[in-house]
């Protein structure tokens, strides 16, 4: 690979961010919040559903060939009519992961060091960044339930670029909506604890949590077919835009 690449790599490379599925170990822990937070932090382009969930996930996976460990704090939003989960605060380990995820497709990527550790019906999962841990779980598994599918899981995500001085957006934000398709190789249900602390960099403590519903581990495959939508009033969107994404304490 040179500074320059061949049509043969740039293909390679498109192919893989395109059609790459993410193969690995997964955690999920879904939680209640509250309409009233979703409502501060939903961008205008999205909706306050009914119910106000959110979900802790964890990956430690491979996808595009780069390894990483990944740990998101998902809120429920709703987009054009359909339900979806929008990321918060989006952890990975890796350099060139969190690259493309923020440029291609508007995620909120932090670099974090994330550890997870699992032992016979329990896994333990924490994301620390500035040596501050933001993130932990605790979670009881259950036995493997079997293989299975799921399929129609959204994401959206808000891809939008600062100006050079930081004062506007480069172009209006653009929704992606990621749609995930997944083949479950194991399933296990169980429940968890969770522990979400703020620093000056890392709101997660501001986050309520009303009850810690259910979790989901096990070992998956996904891939994902993306739609995008342009959405207007691009001064609106700056508060959130540098709120999720940018901080000044690395």
């Amino acid at each position: 690979m040179g500074y320059r690449l061949s049509d043969s790599e740039v293909e390679d490379f498109q192919t893989r961010v395109k059609g790459t599925q993410y193969v690995g170990d997964g955690l999920d822990v879904y939680f209640t919040t509250t309409r009233e937070f979703l409502a501060e932090v939903l961008p205008p382009c999205f909706g306050v559903p009914e119910e106000p969930v959110a979900c802790l996930q964890y990956s430690g996976a491979v996808g595009a060939k780069l390894e990483f460990r990944s740990l998101v704090l998902y809120v429920a939003a709703t987009f054009r009519g359909q339900n979806a989960f929008y990321d918060l605060t989006h952890l990975l380990t890796g350099d060139m992961t969190i690259t493309i995820g923020r440029e291609l497709w508007g995620e909120c990527k932090k670099q974090a060091d994330i550890t997870a550790t699992a032992t016979e019906g329990r896994m333990q999962v924490s994301a620390v960044r500035n040596g501050t841990q933001i993130i932990g779980i605790d979670a009881e598994i259950g036995p493997d339930l079997g293989p299975r599918d799921s399929a129609g899981n959204r994401q959206v995500h808000v891809k939008a670029f600062l100006d050079s001085d930081g004062t506007d957006l480069e172009y209006d934000p653009i929704v992606f909506v990621l749609t995930s398709s997944t083949h479950y190789e194991s399933y296990h249900e169980g429940t968890a604890s969770i522990e979400l602390t703020s620093t000056p960099g890392d709101p997660c403590g501001s986050v309520p949590v009303v009850s810690v519903d259910r979790a989901v581990y096990g070992r998956r495959r996904s891939s994902y077919t993306q739609e995008h939508f342009p959405v207007d009033g691009r001064q609106e969107y700056l508060p959130y835009v540098i709120g999720r994404s940018y901080d000044f304490m690395s």
